[in-house]
């Protein structure tokens, strides 16, 4: 897996040798940084046999990986819904904290 279609050393994130099924799935550590469709990882294979023949390699295919699940990018920080949402909230308890406070302070000073 690669970030450029023409697999250059410096572009190669993920190399796997000696799998034996059709499919992969990443391990741990191993996750892929969030890309667009813009800009996708590309892939692409050989097969070796038992005696160590090896084919030429299969044309690339690209794919991305979206952004995980109620995350958003804001200003160039990842950021997770919930802490908006959680900041959202403090602000509008803040708010309505102030104008309570000075409603009263306003009603002393007239009585």
């Amino acid at each position: 897996i690669a970030t450029s279609e023409n697999f250059t050393s410096a572009s190669v994130v993920l190399e796997k040798a000696g799998l034996t099924s059709s499919e992969y799935t990443v391990n741990e550590g191993e996750e892929l940084e969030p890309r667009s469709k813009e800009e996708p990882y590309y892939w692409r294979v050989k097969a070796v046999d038992g005696a160590s023949n090896e084919s030429a390699w299969s044309g690339e295919r690209a794919f991305y990986v979206g952004s995980p699940a109620w995350t958003v990018n804001i200003f160039g920080f990842t950021l997770s819904v919930w802490a908006i949402i959680w900041w959202c909230v403090g602000c509008l308890v803040a708010g309505l904290a102030g104008y309570s406070l000075g409603r009263r302070r306003d009603r002393s000073e007239t009585d």
